[in-house]
């Protein structure tokens, strides 16, 4: 005799039970997967978005820099331009008073009894043409002129005397010499 066992649905029910367990499983790791998807979406697009941030923060940054330079370039080109229209102004200070000079010089250096009849300037070349009772007083001045700071390369051009037909006895007489600038205050 023989015995009729049907093992089929304890199988069946085991394996249905496999499966609604393998199935949820599945779906347990799908949405797992699903959300470490999305998170990592999420993270990668801040991350994303946080660089994005820093190279507009670089890329504004770069653009500051070259507006600086430009500026620094800018205020570069006008320093000289005011060095230039402050040595121009030097130049014109010195030029304005270079015959004040000369006065200030002459009037300080000339001793008595020597006498100017034309004071020339032409740039820094001073031509002087006067008259002197003796040849002490023309020597003083020269001595006077050669000791002043103002005078440079003084030297008498030219030197006469008296005609003969007069009564009174001058010296004539011609004297070059550089003036030296100086730049005032």
């Amino acid at each position: 005799m023989s015995y009729n066992i049907n093992l089929i649905p304890w199988r069946e029910k085991r394996r249905g039970y496999q499966i609604r367990i393998l199935i949820s499983r599945l779906c347990v790791v799908t949405i797992v997967g699903a959300l470490t998807c999305i998170y990592l979406a999420k993270y990668l697009a801040s991350k994303v978005e946080k660089q994005q941030e820093r190279v507009a923060l670089l890329s504004e940054r770069s653009q500051w820099i070259v507006e600086q330079k430009e500026r620094g370039k800018l205020t570069q080109q006008n320093i000289e331009q005011i060095e230039s229209a402050i040595s121009t102004l030097i130049r014109f200070d010195v030029q304005r008073f270079r015959s004040l000079d000369l006065m200030l010089m002459l009037s300080e250096t000339i001793p008595e009894r020597v006498y100017l009849n034309q004071i020339s300037l032409t740039g820094n070349q001073v031509q002087l043409k006067g008259i002197t009772a003796t040849s002490a007083n023309l020597s003083e001045l020269l001595t006077l002129l050669n000791q002043s700071p103002g005078a440079n390369a003084v030297t008498v051009q030219q030197l006469r005397g008296n005609d003969s037909s007069t009564q009174h006895n001058y010296l004539f007489f011609t004297i070059l010499f550089e003036l030296v600038e100086r730049i005032h205050e």
